[in-house]
């Protein structure tokens, strides 16, 4: 059981060291079908190129951007080297004409790409493992803080029960030989107990604070908004005061 439990540990940290290493690649370059975006006059997508070294990747992409015209990148370009070293992948979101192939007007492609991030408020989802994060796009980060709850809750019952399992035979065995393995045994599993409690409510706390205070997934916008409605304060000669209002659509 002891076996099983560090087992379980050690592929929950693997899950863990897993997400923190790739916490900086954006979400754009994981997720790229989720960002071919259509506007009235433009597009965007993501280009990905690779070669020997960047200033390969880089030539690469300006003869394929050819065929659009005029075109903007949006945000920075992202760079991953391979495994082995010898290749270097580019990732480019761009934006480009929609209707003028290639396009000479940067007019065609002025609409804004907002990749704005969703604040979520505060509800009571925050305090069921998971469950805010799943809510928020976070699929991955739901799952793994769900399984940390379930591997310290397991931990917690396993290690108390045997705990309670070397206590009974401490009372009933008679040589000291078998007397103190059991009073070892029990010392041992009331540890692993107390650090599966304090692991379960270290997680349950990140958990409280990360469904609060993450941000949601990226939700992205491309033009202008459906509507803009603004107001401005007026005056007249006679001395009347007021406000006009502009809608924009």
């Amino acid at each position: 059981m002891k076996k099983i439990i560090l087992s379980l540990f050690g592929v929950l940290f693997f899950n863990f060291a897993y997400c923190q290493v790739n916490r900086d690649m954006p979400d754009w370059v994981k997720n790229p079908d989720a960002y071919i975006v259509d506007g009235n006059n433009s597009k965007m997508f993501q280009m990905k190129i690779f070669g020997e070294s960047r200033k390969d990747v880089e030539k690469e992409f300006a003869q394929r951007m050819e065929e659009y015209g005029v075109y903007n990148i949006i945000g920075d370009p992202y760079w991953l080297n391979s495994d082995d070293n010898n290749w270097i992948y580019g990732y480019f979101l761009v934006q480009v004409c929609k209707k003028h192939k290639p396009c000479n007007n940067r007019e065609h492609i002025k609409e804004h790409i907002n990749l704005s991030t969703t604040k979520y408020p505060f509800s009571a989802r925050c305090f069921v493992p998971g469950m805010a994060q799943i809510y928020k796009g976070s699929a991955g980060k739901g799952g793994a803080i769900i399984a940390a709850e379930i591997v310290g809750v397991a931990g917690i019952v396993t290690s108390f029960s045997m705990k309670a399992a070397h206590d009974a035979y401490y009372t009933q065995v008679p040589s000291n030989e078998d007397m103190d393995y059991h009073e070892q045994s029990a010392d041992m599993w009331a540890k692993i107990g107390y650090g599966s409690i304090a692991f379960t409510a270290a997680m349950y706390i990140y958990n409280i604070i990360d469904g609060a205070v993450a941000p949601g997934k990226k939700h992205i916008q491309i033009g202008s908004k459906a509507y803009d409605l603004s107001f401005t304060p007026t005056a007249t000669m006679q001395g009347d005061f007021g406000f006009a209002a502009k809608l924009n659509f």
